[in-house]
């Protein structure tokens, strides 16, 4: 089967293919990698993944066995000046080309889902972020690019015949804006989380993993572990936050004030962006892992907590519930109730017994739904069934 797809794509693992830095591209968004490899390992596969980027000159192609990755060149101020649709064409005409059987274009906040069911061949997309909710639950600058995909997000909703939902949070929103057929297939996570063995209930670490922009709320976290932090139990605790630094106004007038106003400086540890090494480092160190966004489909920091064997406290807000187990791999709370959320980060912080077995049941259910060759096998048995 000669599938494409279409999505985002980690740059570091090929810096010195492509003539550029380790580091030059801080993102990583490993889902799409680790779902590709392990569809790589289905030998009736050929496989090709289109991705851009705007750092490269040229667009180049990397090939190994049946697999090859093309990085389209995309420049940022033509992506902007064209709305992103010069990434369509160059895609359709690599496609065109390709003649592939099918397209799968991944990420509704991206340009990818809408260049696959525009592209004239049998198609899936895969739904992660849904803009028109995240407009609905968070503020947004009037010219924040989540406003154009939220116009894309009709378009491919009305156009797309077949969608892969990764929670069921996703078609109980989406099931009623288009006749698509829904796939339920969850996200693939690298077995470098599964391969760890937290020892949480040795640790004194809250781990966040996240950027800082206002849908993640780190200051409701912040908040809700200023009313323990100066508690006997919890005197030698302190917080990793592990993600993107965005200097705004809602790091500076939250965030940083908060930081200053309950005295936190020296207990909240910025630790940045982390290549995934180091991002396992920190789960393997950590007592629990605590998220408190306002939106979110399948929050990849928690299966990966969950695979590394962390307990995870989070608002039990959009796809969360489907993944933690409240009372047995974590706490869900209600969302912006930091009052509750400070009592069950207190409750699992004070108990090194019970974040030790919310952890083992946590790695439990990571190792029986997101290791790779699971999540190939269904997407692969989509493929087929759309064929």
């Amino acid at each position: 089967m000669k599938i494409v797809l279409l999505g985002n794509y980690p740059l570091y693992k090929h810096a010195s293919s492509l003539g550029v830095s380790f580091d030059s591209k801080k993102r990583v968004f490993s889902c799409n990698e680790e779902l590709t490899e392990a569809l790589c390992n289905i030998k009736s596969n050929n496989i090709h993944f289109i991705t851009r980027t705007d750092i490269l000159e040229k667009t180049t192609s990397i090939e190994k066995d049946n697999l090859t990755i093309t990085f389209l060149a995309t420049p940022r101020l033509l992506n902007g000046m064209t709305l992103f649709q010069n990434i369509r064409w160059k895609v359709q005409k690599i496609l065109d080309k390709i003649r592939p059987d099918i397209v799968h274009g991944i990420g509704l906040e991206h340009i990818w889902p809408y260049i696959a069911v525009k592209s004239g061949f049998p198609h899936v997309v895969t739904i992660h972020g849904i803009p028109s909710e995240i407009i609905r639950k968070v503020r947004t600058p009037l010219l924040s690019r989540m406003l154009y995909f939220k116009t894309l997000e009709r378009i491919v909703l009305k156009k797309a015949k077949n969608i892969i939902s990764i929670s069921p949070y996703v078609a109980d929103v989406l099931g009623r804006k288009t006749t698509a057929k829904f796939f339920p297939v969850e996200n693939a996570h690298s077995l470098i989380y599964h391969n760890l063995h937290a020892k949480p209930g040795e640790s004194k670490v809250i781990l966040f993993v996240g950027d800082t922009s206002a849908r993640k709320a780190l200051n409701e976290l912040l908040i809700a572990f200023s009313k323990i932090c100066d508690l006997d139990f919890a005197r030698n605790w302190r917080m990793h936050v592990v993600g993107p630094v965005h200097k705004g106004s809602y790091f500076d007038n939250h965030i940083q004030k908060t930081i200053s106003n309950f005295k936190l400086q020296g207990r909240i540890i910025f630790k940045g962006f982390l290549f995934p090494d180091k991002l396992a480092q920190e789960y393997e160190s950590a007592a629990l892992l605590a998220l408190c966004s306002l939106e979110e489909t399948a929050p990849g920091c928690i299966a990966e907590a969950m695979a590394a064997g962390l307990p995870v406290v989070a608002y039990g807000i959009s796809g969360v519930p489907y993944m933690v187990e409240d009372g047995n791999s974590g706490f869900l709370c209600e969302a912006r109730n930091v009052n509750m959320l400070s009592e069950k980060l207190k409750t699992v912080m004070m108990d090194p017994a019970l974040r030790n077995s919310m952890g083992s049941r946590g790695k439990e259910i990571a190792a029986k739904r997101w290791q790779p060759d699971i999540i190939a096998d269904k997407t692969n048995d989509v493929y087929q069934t759309i064929l």
